[in-house]
């Protein structure tokens, strides 16, 4: 298979260090997102023993979902450096001390997860703000790999950019988004300026790397593929947490 040409961009360190920096902990409702993944992994799954984080960032998901369970085994995945070794770097400054193993690979290969077929099977794989660069067809083929990758009733939760269903949710999305980097970038500097922040971190160039599709569409996709338990968790304009379960083996 050919590269997704729209990872690319990642594949600079200054966009990655970028990233970290100015965007992640802007994104809206952040905290409240993590704390709904939390509940429905808590309601949704009994056991949790090996979790996988795709796409991991500095591993924020992984590590949330590590607190829950802290005897869990827990892998961090990303194809870029700067994220992994930042990922590192927070399981070293939190003083995690069960066992971590760090995975570099590029979602958009068909061989990214060969490695971590040796680290499953995954009671919990959570992906967060990563796969909606990958083209649709590809989004499809990587959560069939997903629910190889689970253990019977594993559960696969997508905190995910979807599109909008209307023009004016795509509206009422940028300005929310903005208005969030807005004030947390002003708490800093506060002489910078709204349309500033937008620029740059918004209305950019890495913003035509991502690829939206609807969080209906999608858990079509996670139906058709056999997941269980589909569901659309929590939705706030363009961000969704999507997900479901791999079938049972008794089911």
């Amino acid at each position: 298979m050919s590269k997704n040409t729209n990872l690319n961009v990642w594949e600079d360190d200054s966009v990655a260090k970028d990233y970290l920096q100015g965007t992640r902990a802007a994104i809206p409702l952040a905290q409240e997102e993590i704390r709904m993944l939390l509940k429905i992994i808590q309601f949704g799954t009994e056991n949790v023993s090996n979790i996988l984080d795709i796409g991991c960032g500095d591993g924020i998901l992984g590590r949330a979902v590590l607190h829950n369970y802290p005897t869990a085994k827990l892998t961090l995945s990303d194809m870029s450096d700067v994220m992994v070794n930042a990922a590192r770097e927070k399981v070293v400054e939190e003083k995690i001390a069960t066992e971590v193993y760090y995975h570099t690979a590029d979602m958009s290969s068909e061989s990214w997860n060969i490695d971590l077929k040796a680290h499953g099977p995954y009671d919990v794989v959570v992906s967060g703000l990563a796969i909606h660069h990958l083209t649709h067809n590809r989004k499809r083929q990587i959560y069939a790999e997903i629910y190889d990758l689970l253990s019977p009733g594993g559960f696969f939760l997508n905190l995910e950019r979807v599109k909008s269903l209307s023009p004016l949710g795509d509206k009422l999305n940028a300005e929310n988004y903005v208005d969030s980097l807005f004030a947390y970038h002003k708490k800093s500097n506060p002489e910078v300026k709204r349309e500033e922040i937008a620029n740059k971190y918004f209305f950019r160039a890495l913003k035509q790397s991502n690829i939206l599709a609807t969080a209906e569409r999608q858990t079509d996709w996670l139906r058709d593929l056999g997941f269980i338990d589909v569901d659309i968790f929590f939705k706030v304009f363009e961000i969704a947490i999507f997900g479901g379960k791999k079938r049972p083996l008794d089911a």
